[in-house]
């Protein structure tokens, strides 16, 4: 009876080398489940946050241009859209989070941003903002940009 113990015991000693192998196949494979859904959460947070600083500049500009549309220069050619003057290439302002400026005084800002100021047609008193804002964490194609459109009136 005790050759058949101490066999039963030599039989359970430890992991075999397969089962060493499987486990950790599987410990690796949900770390890099893990790790993959960490660096898309971090993206993704990155991405609502830039997304929330943009909304932010484009009120902060919205709420200037009401308040100075008296003193703006206000484009009267009805024949052309927002697009002819707002090219990408050569928007005149920066952005970026938290911050606002000339690009000179925001070296840092990697965003840029220009609107045009059109009286809305047959409608005395009214303006038509177009605000054209870049940012390179959304492309750096002639398309990728954004465009907020406002009717607003001078305060």
């Amino acid at each position: 009876m005790s050759h058949k113990r101490s066999s039963q015991l030599m039989n359970h000693r430890g992991a075999t080398v397969v089962e060493l192998i499987v486990s950790s196949v599987i410990v690796f494979v949900g770390m890099a489940a893990f790790t993959s859904f960490y660096i898309n959460s971090l993206k993704l947070t990155k991405n609502i946050q830039l997304s929330g600083t943009s909304n932010k500049v484009v009120s902060r500009i919205l709420e200037n241009i009401r308040n100075v549309t008296h003193q703006s220069q206000i484009n009267f050619d009805y024949s052309q859209s927002a697009s002819k003057y707002l090219d990408v290439s050569s928007l005149p302002m920066a952005w970026d989070s938290g911050s606002v400026g000339t690009p000179a005084k925001c070296p840092e800002c990697k965003g840029r941003y220009g609107y045009t100021i059109q009286p809305y047609e047959n409608y005395r008193g009214l303006y038509l903002v177009t605000i054209r804002m870049t940012h390179p964490s959304w492309g750096t194609g002639p398309e990728d940009y954004k465009d907020y459109t406002f009717i607003t009136s001078p305060k």
